[in-house]
C-alpha cells in the first residue's frame, strides 16, 4: 500500500516523464487494497510483491538516477 499511495503523491510531470512504470496500475493497487479490502485476490498481491515490486524497485533506481542532484 505505501507504494501506491507514494506513486500517488508523485508529480504528473515526472510520472509523464517515465511512462514505462505502470504509475495507474500501482495507484489501482493500492485503492482496491484501502477501500475494497474484501475483494482483495491474496494471489494477486503475493505474486505483486514477488514479481512486480522487485522489477518496479530496478524502474525506479534508474528513475532516482536520471534526476538531475543537487539543491536549485
Amino acid at each position: 500500500m505505501m507504494v501506491g499511495e507514494a506513486a500517488w503523491r508523485l508529480s504528473q510531470p515526472l510520472k509523464d516523464r517515465n511512462p514505462h512504470v505502470p504509475w495507474k496500475q500501482i495507484e489501482g493497487m493500492r485503492h482496491i487494497m484501502v477501500h475494497d479490502y474484501f475483494k482483495v485476490d491474496w494471489s494477486i498481491v503475493y505474486t505483486t510483491a514477488k514479481t512486480n515490486v522487485p522489477a518496479l524497485k530496478t524502474l525506479v533506481q534508474a528513475m532516482l538516477s536520471s534526476l538531475p542532484t543537487g539543491t536549485p
